[in-house]
């Protein structure tokens, strides 16, 4: 299989703490890759890395969009794209099929946390990174997260997350 994500000999330093110290990795295209550990052990440092960024790739909240249903406004970012997934899948596949006309500002925290999932992916991404995708979440929420994460990578897709150990 082709790798999807190849990092040789990653090392990051913040002053005189040493985050990261010679960190290799490849992961094959459709593969899922879950970084474990305790926070502050550099899995965040990590991904940030390989996106090439600092910041997070998935919206924190809707914010301002709180006034658009959950498919107005996967539609609306689905358009910035060249080959989105379709809208209405995407909703039914982050689990909200029986919310997709209700306002944003009308949700619970944890089916926000889903329409933010569903931002991330409606790009039809070949790549994905989510970091503590299940943070906030009830137990039906984290199931959900996982089952889209097991239909994203039968697409082909590949998926680095992260998450605490338990504990």
């Amino acid at each position: 299989m082709t790798a999807a994500i190849t990092a040789t000999g990653i090392t990051k330093r913040y002053g005189p703490v040493e985050a990261l110290r010679g960190v290799d990795l490849e992961v094959a295209q459709g593969e899922v890759l879950a970084l474990l550990g305790p926070n502050g052990a550099g899995k965040t440092t990590f991904a940030e890395i390989l996106e090439g960024f600092r910041q997070p790739i998935v919206l924190q909240s809707a914010g301002f969009f709180e006034a658009l249903t959950p498919r107005e406004i996967t539609a609306h970012f689905a358009s910035f794209y060249p080959t989105p997934l379709d809208v209405d899948s995407v909703v039914e596949m982050v689990g909200l099929k029986e919310k997709r006309d209700a306002r944003c500002k009308n949700l619970s925290g944890g089916q926000k946390r889903r329409v933010d999932l569903a931002l991330g992916i409606v790009g039809n991404p070949e790549l994905i990174f989510l970091d503590e995708p299940t943070t906030g979440l009830d137990p039906q929420g984290r199931r959900q997260i996982w089952e889209v994460v097991r239909n994203f990578t039968a697409l082909g897709k590949t998926v680095l997350l992260t998450t605490l150990l338990p504990g």
